[in-house]
């Protein structure tokens, strides 16, 4: 009888672990590629490779998709993405810049850098801020 019951559980774990809540990375840092659901999967980020040196992202809710036309970061800097709340992220590029892109709930978009806004960066979250090189925490 216990080789059956074995048996049973063997074939029983993939559905069960199947059923299992994904994670949520709501006002998380995300420095790996992947996809990311946050707020309940109101949001999700997702970082892939574009060419072999170069990442690209996106941002997307239930009316809208967006990210950069050009790849956004270079495979081994620091960069990092950190979604605040619906429709709302950091982003830090690994090099110069932070901005934000916030999506409208309508399907619109609009992209924020702190090379046009310098004090953008003054309204980060703290453990955003916490991660930047000193250079940029300056500005």
């Amino acid at each position: 009888m216990k080789p059956l019951s074995w048996l049973l559980a063997l074939c029983l774990c993939p559905f069960l672990q199947s059923c299992r809540r994904g994670q949520d990375y709501a006002g998380q840092i995300i420095d790996t590629k992947g996809t990311y659901p946050c707020f309940h999967g109101d949001l999700t980020v997702e970082i892939w490779n574009a060419s072999p040196t170069e990442l690209n992202y996106t941002v997307a809710d239930k009316h809208a998709k967006a990210g950069p036309a050009k790849p956004a970061f270079k495979e081994g800097q620091p960069w990092m993405i950190c979604p605040e709340r619906v429709g709302f992220v950091w982003i830090y590029d690994g090099a110069n810049d932070v901005s934000t892109v916030e999506l409208d709930g309508k399907g619109g978009s609009k992209f924020v850098s702190s090379q046009v806004v310098p004090e953008l960066i003054r309204a980060a979250p703290k453990h955003f801020l916490d991660r930047l090189p000193a250079k940029l925490k300056g500005r």
